[in-house]
C-alpha cells in the first residue's frame, strides 16, 4: 500500500498513559522486551519523515525505557511490585546522625519545618493537632524588622502555650511517651548577599535538630496540617516498618488540599474529609461541574506528578500499609529513620527542593510505603477568597541546577531516571533563556546567622 508520510500526522500521548504503559513493560520477558525492540525498529523503517526530529519523541522513549529495563534486569531481580532499583553495593545517602551527648527519645516523632515569621500562626496550629517533638527554623531576612519579628513570636507562644495547656489531661492516664516533646524555635539571618529563600538548607538545620531528640523525622512544610490521631498512628508504622534492620525504607504521609473552608479553617476534619473525597463508578476522582470532589492530592491542578506516586485513590479504600514505586517528579512527605538523609542546598526558592529528595532516596536504593490512616491537608488559605491564597513563584530557579543534580546522583549511586519530554519542550527553555546553564543558588561561602533559640517548651 505505500509508505506513510507521517510528517503530515500529529500524534499526543498523555504523560499518564505513558506511565501506564511503562507499567506494562516492567512486567514484560526478557524475550517479550527484545522483540518489542525489533518491533519498534521495525516501525521506524517503514515511515518517512523530513528530518530526524520527526522520527517522534515517543518511539524513541519507548526505546530508552526498554534499553534502561533490559540494563537493570540484568544486576537485579524482580518481585510482584516491580522495584526500579535495589540497594546492594550502593552507598547510603549524607546523613545528619545524632552526637554522642544526644538522647534521642525512642518513639518520638519529631516535625522538622522552617518558615518565615508571617507563618509562625501556622505553626501554632500545627502545634496543638501534633504531641511529639517540633523543631522549627524561623529565617529573618536582612532587611527585616526585629521588633516585629519579636511580636510575632511572643504572640505565637501565647497561643501555643494556651492551647497546649487546655488539652493536657487532668490526671497521668492516657498520656503518651513522648507527651513531654519539645517545641525548640530556632531563629536565623540570612546574609544581606542571599537573594533567594534557602530552604533545603533550614531543612537541614531542623533535621539535625530533630536527630537531638528522636530517632524518627519527618520534613513537612508548615502549611499542612496534620489529620486527627497523626502522631500515635505513625508510631505505630515506625516501630513496624521503620526497624534498625530496615534503614532504608521510609513512610509516605499522603497530602491533600482542599477548596472547603470547612477543613481548613473551621477545623472539621475527619467530619467532612472522605466525604470530600467524591468517586465515580470505577473508583476514580470525579471531577464534574456537579459532583466535582471537594479534596484532591496537593497541587494536582498545577502539575499530577507530584504526587500521583502515592496513588490516591487506592489509599482512601486502603484499610492496609502498602507499597509504591517511584515515579519522576514525586515530592512526598516521608518519614524516615536516623541517620536522617539530607537535602540538596543547592536547591534554593521554588522549585525541585522536594522533588530531589525523593529522587536520591530512590537512587539509594530506599524503598517507599504509604500509610493508609494518616494525612497532611494543605491549609494555607485567603479567607476573604475563599481560595488558595495567590503565591507567585520562579520555578526556573530550581530547574536551573536539576541537569547538575541529576549527573551527581548518576555518578553516586549509578541510577538515572530520565526527564519528562515536556520538561524540554516548556522547562529549559525558559530556563535558558533567564540563566543560560548557570545553577541559580545562594553563595556558599555565606552562613546564615544564629540569632538565638528557645528550647524545650514542653507541650
Amino acid at each position: 500500500q505505500g509508505l506513510v508520510d507521517w510528517s503530515k500526522i500529529s500524534i499526543r500521548v498523555r504523560e499518564a498513559f505513558a506511565q501506564n504503559v511503562y507499567d506494562k513493560l516492567v512486567r514484560l520477558t526478557d524475550d517479550e522486551i527484545l522483540q518489542f525492540r525489533r518491533n519498534i525498529r521495525a516501525v521506524l523503517s517503514d515511515l518517512i519523515y523530513p528530518s530526524r526530529r520527526q522520527t517522534g519523541k515517543a518511539v524513541d522513549r519507548a526505546e530508552d525505557l526498554l534499553w534502561n529495563l533490559m540494563q537493570r534486569r540484568a544486576n537485579h531481580s524482580f518481585h510482584d511490585v516491580p522495584l526500579l532499583n535495589s540497594s546492594q553495593n550502593k552507598p547510603y545517602p549524607q546523613a545528619i546522625s545524632a552526637s554522642e551527648q544526644d538522647i534521642p527519645v525512642k518513639d518520638d516523632i519529631c516535625l522538622a519545618l522552617q518558615m518565615t515569621p508571617d507563618r509562625l500562626s501556622m505553626l501554632a496550629k500545627v502545634a496543638k493537632l501534633w504531641e511529639g517533638s517540633i523543631v522549627a527554623i524561623v529565617l529573618i531576612r536582612a532587611d527585616m524588622n526585629m521588633d516585629y519579628v519579636n511580636d510575632v513570636r511572643q504572640d505565637f507562644y501565647r497561643t501555643v502555650m494556651a492551647a497546649v495547656q487546655s488539652k493536657k489531661p487532668a490526671g497521668g492516664e492516657g498520656a503518651a511517651s513522648s507527651d513531654s516533646g519539645s517545641l525548640r524555635l530556632e531563629f536565623y539571618r540570612s546574609p544581606s548577599e542571599w537573594k533567594y529563600y534557602p530552604v533545603n538548607a533550614l531543612r537541614n538545620i531542623a533535621l539535625q535538630g530533630c536527630a537531638q531528640v528522636s530517632q524518627f523525622a519527618i520534613t513537612v512544610d508548615v502549611d499542612f496540617v496534620p489529620s486527627k490521631h497523626a502522631f500515635r498512628l505513625l508510631q505505630g508504622h515506625a516501630a513496624k516498618f521503620l526497624s534498625a534492620d530496615s534503614p532504608r525504607r521510609a513512610l509516605v504521609v499522603p497530602a491533600f488540599e482542599t477548596s472547603d473552608l470547612r477543613l481548613t479553617v473551621k477545623g472539621q476534619l475527619e467530619d467532612c474529609f472522605v466525604e470530600g473525597y467524591r468517586f465515580d463508578d470505577k473508583f476514580r476522582q470525579r471531577q464534574t461541574k456537579r459532583t466535582e470532589s471537594l479534596i484532591w492530592p496537593f497541587d494536582q491542578k498545577r502539575s499530577t506528578t507530584g504526587h500521583r506516586a502515592t496513588n490516591s485513590e487506592y489509599w482512601m479504600k486502603a484499610t492496609a500499609p502498602y507499597n509504591v514505586d517511584y515515579r519522576w517528579g514525586w515530592e512526598p512527605y516521608l518519614l524516615v529513620r536516623a541517620p536522617f538523609p539530607v537535602y540538596d542546598e543547592t536547591f534554593v526558592a521554588y522549585g525541585q527542593n522536594k522533588v530531589m529528595y525523593a529522587y536520591e532516596l530512590m537512587a539509594a536504593g530506599f524503598e517507599f510505603v504509604v500509610v493508609p490512616d494518616v494525612y497532611l491537608l494543605h491549609a494555607h488559605v485567603d479567607p476573604d477568597k475563599h481560595v488558595s491564597a495567590p503565591n507567585p513563584k520562579q520555578h526556573q530557579v530550581g530547574w536551573s541546577c536539576w541537569a547538575d543534580f541529576v549527573v551527581r546522583i548518576q555518578d553516586t549511586y549509578g541510577v538515572r531516571i530520565p526527564t519528562p519530554c515536556w520538561a524540554a519542550k516548556y522547562v529549559y527553555p525558559e530556563v535558558t533563556t533567564m540563566y543560560q546553564d548557570r545553577c541559580i543558588s545562594n553563595s556558599k561561602d555565606l552562613k546564615m546567622i544564629n540569632l538565638h533559640r528557645d528550647l524545650n517548651v514542653i507541650k
